[in-house]
């Protein structure tokens, strides 16, 4: 072997190894080229909080992704994001065909390498279905305007804006389940479209610019996770992420995104998650929301009270004569839960918050669409819906389950506040299960006893529904159902949201306006009172507040921080604790 063939080999192989470790590869469309290597992304169960819920826009939920442990990432260079973009109603991520146009002269680029290009006037549509032949040779083509500026409508898409325009070029993949469609961008100029997607520009700035740190965050936290890896996407543009383009651009958010620019929060160096939800019911919730039963693991994520009166005593770093109110602990106990949902603090930032405190009546338990949720739930997280045959065993949860109702008697007493006592669903509910912290001790296989996903109707009539165990801050953690044959014990607030709103329910707000929800309850921040004919369950009534799941910011605390005077900097270090701003550029 002669020596110039050595050094071309050593080459090609010092290449080969800066490309594994970058997880730099070509876009994997078509046969010839080559699969891409980087970091395989968590798709987790719990996709999104709702689309909005039937919510005013200026409510906006934020993603419900659960916490992952994410490598911390350094500044390389990168300025742009692959978006994948939904259908119409965030329904799917494939579209049966595809309508563009372009505000300005634009190319298609498509063949085997993108070698091929076609020259489009500006206003011209283009429809792609399944006879495209822009397809025949490669399942992938390419749009681009040709100015700079120019935009590329989405005309068979709807969002909330109507049609929707974009930014940077527009990638189009044939796959067996239709197309999809992908946006690339820079950073920055996504983010316009993301703040105002997620947070009414009617806020004050500061705020608005807590938003924009929190999404830049998110945004460089996923370089380096992708969440759509087949596709070469880090991040879609629904909930399940952060909402992207479904309220088009405004000058006040684009200012917010500029005027931070490059700005990230971390800890010691590295990204943290920053998420964020639209309101509290005056207590946050720590990453617990997503793993109950787990040891806290993330430290900036606390369980807090979200008040005036907190957020001074955090800045002093000193107790404020005179002044108590509920800790996180406190608030795991249901007399405690209770009082502060009764008789919540004036000096939380939310008090006049619609969502602050709301309530749900159920007069007559659907039970059919009920285990039609719970199989949902099983099949999708089958170690977090567990099933016992009633008599097998003690039950998975509720060691103190005989004083659920221990205050019944008084339940009239407040009716209009959904009972009294509600909140005493057991005083010891923090050690409801003594294996609670590994979500039952059949977790690991989802329960000795767990049942088949189809044989849900043995459960037998339904005959109480209850809280299990509370977390810190009074976020629910497991729900018991007990039926007449089965008892099952469902896990995570999110499953607990989609099992209790089952079939739909109507909740009302504490300002009187009445909100139709289809998918989750507002929150897990909450009570629950069962309504009885003899044994028998035919409904029940919630009384709780919030809106979201809890962890991170709250969107309209933020808003009533920086309506004090407080900056996006005072708001991100008080809901991510320990955390600086700094720049993404700067070395970790």
């Amino acid at each position: 072997m002669g020596k110039m063939e050595r050094i071309h080999k050593k080459t090609i192989l010092i290449i080969i190894g800066i490309l594994l470790l970058l997880g730099i590869s070509c876009m994997n469309c078509c046969s010839t080229e080559k699969q891409q290597n980087a970091k395989t992304g968590v798709y987790p169960a719990e996709r999104t909080d709702a689309i909005l819920q039937g919510m005013e826009a200026e409510n906006s939920v934020s993603s419900g992704n659960a916490p992952e442990q994410k490598a911390p990432v350094v500044y390389t260079g990168e300025e742009t994001i692959r978006v994948l973009l939904q259908n119409s109603d965030y329904q799917g991520i494939f579209h049966k065909e595809v309508k563009l146009s372009c505000d300005t002269e634009w190319e298609l680029h498509y063949g085997l390498d993108g070698e091929l290009t076609e020259r489009h006037v500006g206003g011209e549509e283009v429809l792609l279905d399944g006879n495209s032949a822009w397809f025949t040779e490669c399942a992938r083509i390419v749009l681009s305007p040709a100015e700079d500026g120019g935009r590329i409508s989405l005309l068979s898409v709807n969002r909330s804006q109507g049609t929707p325009s974009y930014r940077g070029s527009m990638e189009i993949r044939k796959t067996g389940q239709g197309f999809v469609v992908i946006n690339e961008l820079p950073i920055e100029e996504y983010l316009y479209g993301v703040v105002p997607s997620e947070m009414p520009v009617s806020y004050p700035m500061e705020a608005l610019k807590a938003q924009a740190i929190c999404a830049r965050t998110y945004v460089y936290a996923h370089l380096e996770s992708p969440g759509y890896l087949e596709y070469s996407a880090h991040v879609d543009d629904s909930t399940g992420y952060q909402v992207y383009n479904n309220t088009a651009e405004k000058e006040e958010a684009i200012q917010a995104v500029q005027e931070t620019k490059g700005e990230v929060v971390r800890l010691n160096g590295e990204l943290v998650d920053t998420y964020y939800y639209s309101t509290s019911c005056g207590f946050g919730a720590d990453e617990r929301v997503w793993n109950p039963g787990e040891e806290k693991k993330v430290s900036y994520l606390t369980a807090a009270s979200i008040s005036e009166i907190a957020m001074q005593q955090d800045q002093n770093s000193a107790e404020i004569p005179g002044t108590e109110y509920f800790t996180a602990q406190d608030m795991c106990r249901g007399d405690y839960f209770h009082e502060f949902l009764q008789n919540p603090p004036e000096t939380d930032f939310e008090r006049q918050e619609p969502w602050y405190r709301w309530s749900i009546t159920v007069e007559s338990l659907d039970t059919e669409n009920l285990r039609k949720v719970l199989k949902e739930r099983q099949e999708a997280e089958p170690d977090r819906i567990l099933v016992e045959k009633n008599g097998d065993k003690t039950e998975p949860v509720g060691s103190n389950a005989g004083n659920t109702d221990s205050n019944a008697g008084n339940t009239d007493s407040n009716a209009g506040n959904t009972g009294s006592n509600a909140g005493n669903t057991g005083n010891n509910a923090g050690n409801t299960d003594s294996n609670a912290g590994n979500a039952g001790s059949n977790a690991g296989n989802a329960g000795s006893n767990a049942e088949a996903a189809g044989e849900w109707e043995d459960i037998g009539r339904i005959t109480d529904i209850r809280i299990g165990k509370r977390g810190d801050g009074g976020i629910a953690e497991s729900l018991v159902i007990k039926g007449e044959k089965k008892t099952v014990t469902v896990l995570s607030q999110y499953n607990i949201r989609a099992v209790l709103c089952a079939g739909g329910v109507t909740a009302v707000r504490q300002d009187g306006s009445k909100v139709e929800l289809k998918m989750l309850l507002p929150s897990a921040f909450f009570e629950i009172e069962s309504v009885k004919e003899g044994e028998n369950m035919i409904g029940y009534k919630l009384y709780g507040g919030g809106y979201g799941h809890g962890a991170g910011m709250s969107q309209n605390a933020a808003r009533h921080m920086a309506e004090k005077g407080y900056t996006a900097a005072d708001i991100l270090v008080f809901f991510y604790r320990d955390c600086k701003i700094e720049n993404v550029r700067t070395e970790t």
